[in-house]
């Protein structure tokens, strides 16, 4: 894994809960990608959409073994847009591991739908 160059940064690494997050670059041709729970992968053009207009928001999470944590649809995407690497935050710990599974969990099912009006506002 190669440290993660200046140009992918949107915003400084931070330290959450007292972790330090650790990123770098994976050739995304090296992710191993394990069974995953979920199997519909919904609608990659949307947010490969997204990705191409306001950058990669969330990095994908990955173990020490390069094998992917967290974030298969954002994989899926930046395959989908032609990138030949993506930064990923790399968990250490089982620990780590799990808190980077439970975000994954909660971000698939605690997010609130915007209401119809807030949607139009925003454009």
């Amino acid at each position: 894994m190669a440290p993660l160059a200046d140009s992918w940064l949107k915003q400084p690494a931070v330290i959450t809960r007292g972790r330090s997050r650790f990123l770098c670059t994976m050739k995304i041709s090296e992710i191993k990608i394990p069974a995953r729970s979920r199997k519909d992968m919904g609608n990659i053009d949307s947010l490969a959409a997204s990705i191409t207009e306001v950058g990669l928001l969330h990095w994908p999470v990955v173990d020490g073994a390069g094998t992917l944590v967290a974030g298969a649809r954002r994989l899926a995407a930046v395959k989908q847009l032609g990138w030949a690497e993506v930064p990923v935050r790399t968990v250490k710990t089982l620990g780590e591991a799990v808190l980077a599974l439970k975000a994954e969990r909660d971000e698939n099912t605690c997010r609130e739908a915007l209401r119809p009006v807030e949607a139009w506002e925003l454009g």
